[in-house]
């Protein structure tokens, strides 16, 4: 059985403070892995982010992507995937 997807929400500090974010760009450093069985990859990134950082330098963000198999016919596990993301803020 398939369960819903799940975007991903990111609570970032560091960031300059009362700034303007004009956009995130996302790339995809590391593919979706279980450990065992084939991995996903992820494309057509959306990115929901406030439109600008906190007096703290604090912002949420919210990231959804397309997630593609092989397409070979190979079992996924149902297991928890990790991978690596690359978030570059632009103001």
């Amino acid at each position: 059985m398939l369960s819903p997807p799940q975007e991903g929400i990111f609570d970032i500090d560091g960031l300059p403070i009362n700034t303007i974010i004009s956009s995130v760009t996302v790339l995809q450093l590391q593919a979706l892995d279980a450990g065992a069985g084939p991995d996903f990859s992820l494309d057509n990134f959306q990115v929901i982010t406030p439109p600008l950082t906190t007096g703290a330098g604090h912002a949420t963000i919210s990231v959804g992507a397309q997630a593609n198999t092989s397409g070979n016919g190979d079992m996924y596990p149902d297991a928890v995937y990790n991978g690596q993301l690359n978030l570059t803020f632009n103001h």
